[in-house]
């Protein structure tokens, strides 16, 4: 079942093109990587489909709805949107930080299944320990795995994440990849940006390659990931080792522009 469909949109901010004629298709229960060099349009695009950047042009649909006709407060319960940043200054806890995500289900009124679908969400992460830390007392990584439980206390239908592995060690961006994977497999949609590439061609059941603003290619990780489009888009020689089930990237040496 199509769950997302991205219909020819286009993005500026003031006279820069941010994103060109962006036409996608996802389905529900997959995972998506979308990955670039940095300014090719990753974060705008999952910006736009959480409806906080508009398009200049085109339609987003969810669930064949378009999205300029679905009111903030009910998106909420389609997607989740999650980004690298936090804005410091608010005497919040992880308690508090994850208990947002409940928000647009409960309002401020909180009922028992809320705090199971929050602790279930703290413990997935691990950091049910840190529940009363507050947020600004939190390594970066700490604060990264915050913010996706609380993405996934909200039980939005498409769960969005920028740069997921951002601040997380080794161990870490493994689990993340593998927590957000089971998601999609429970039949979410989940949308990254990496600016990493084996891990997500691991997990990844589509890959998204962009450029500049465009697509260059869309598809199956052991499909779409050849030396010549990594060459292409991020002016790099590299090696594809496809010796095991997804494909591996061997950085090589810079190309000169």
């Amino acid at each position: 079942m199509v769950k997302l469909i991205i219909d020819n949109i286009s993005v500026n901010y003031n006279s820069i093109q941010a994103l060109k004629d962006i036409n996608i298709k996802l389905e529900k229960g997959t995972m998506v990587s979308i990955i670039g060099p940095n300014g090719s349009g990753k974060t705008t695009l999952l910006r736009s489909i959480a409806k906080i950047v508009k398009p200049i042009k085109g339609t987003i649909y969810i669930d064949n709805k378009n999205l300029n006709n679905i009111p903030l407060k009910e998106l909420a319960h389609h997607v989740s949107y999650t980004s690298p940043t936090f804005k410091e200054g608010f005497d919040l806890t992880v308690g508090d930080i994850v208990f947002m995500g409940r928000y647009p289900k409960t309002g401020f009124i909180m009922k028992h299944t809320d705090e199971e679908i929050v602790n279930k969400a703290l413990n997935t992460f691990h950091i049910k320990h840190l529940i009363n830390r507050k947020i600004e007392e939190l390594s970066d990584g700490e604060r990264q795995k915050a913010l996706l439980a609380r993405s996934l206390a909200q039980e939005a239908e498409i769960i969005l994440v920028d740069e997921p592995l951002a601040h997380l060690d080794l161990k870490a961006q493994l689990e993340v990849l593998k927590i957000l994977k089971n998601e999609a497999n429970n039949g979410k949609l989940v949308i990254i940006t990496s600016h990493t590439i084996d891990l997500p061609a691991k997990y990844s059941d589509i890959i998204i390659v962009m450029k500049k603003g465009q697509i260059l290619a869309i598809g199956k990780p052991n499909e779409i990931l050849t030396e010549q489009i990594i060459e292409n888009t991020y002016n790099i020689k590299c090696k594809i080792i496809k010796n095991y089930e997804y494909p591996i990237v061997m950085l090589l040496d810079t190309i000169s522009d």
